[in-house]
């Protein structure tokens, strides 16, 4: 036992992950409600997440990267709202390896070129998804090929 009387975090971590299992890809709503009961759980499933969806963008994108500090996938394929701005909010401290971007009616340029200046993401990414994008330059393709060195390794 942990001190206090509870489990101690791996204890937990395999809970987690054994949850997960089982769960077949449907929602984790349940992992919603069992973190609201106690702070510890809500610690084990925060550090267990590594990938995240966002559809919307209800508050400050640094929040995420607080909230979930081993977040290393970011999917931004159903996200409907103007992406360079999104992009823009970038927190520094940012060290993700898998950005998608696909879904969206242009490239945004301008956002990436933001975050190579801003964020070490240059350095981390080793995945770079944009398919189904509307409109691409053969200038973002260059862009791309010139800016994410890890890509092509």
């Amino acid at each position: 036992m942990a001190a206090g009387g509870g489990l101690p975090d791996d204890c937990w971590e395999y809970v987690i992950f054994k949850l997960l299992d089982n769960d077949s890809g449907r929602n984790h709503w349940y992992l919603d409600t069992l973190s609201l009961v106690f702070k510890q759980f809500l610690s084990v499933t925060n550090r267990s997440v590594y990938s995240v969806t966002l559809i919307c963008n209800p508050w400050p994108l640094y929040r995420l990267f607080q909230r979930f500090p081993n977040l290393k996938s970011l999917d931004l394929s159903g996200f409907r709202g103007d992406l360079n701005t999104l992009l823009f909010r970038f927190p520094p401290s940012c060290s993700i390896t898998s950005l998608n971007l696909s879904n969206h009616p242009t490239f945004p340029a301008s956002g990436l070129q933001t975050i190579l200046k801003n964020t070490t993401i240059s350095s981390t990414l080793t995945s770079l998804t944009c398919s189904h994008i509307g409109s691409v330059k053969s200038t973002d393709i260059t862009f791309i090929a010139d800016s994410f060195s890890l890509m092509s390794q």
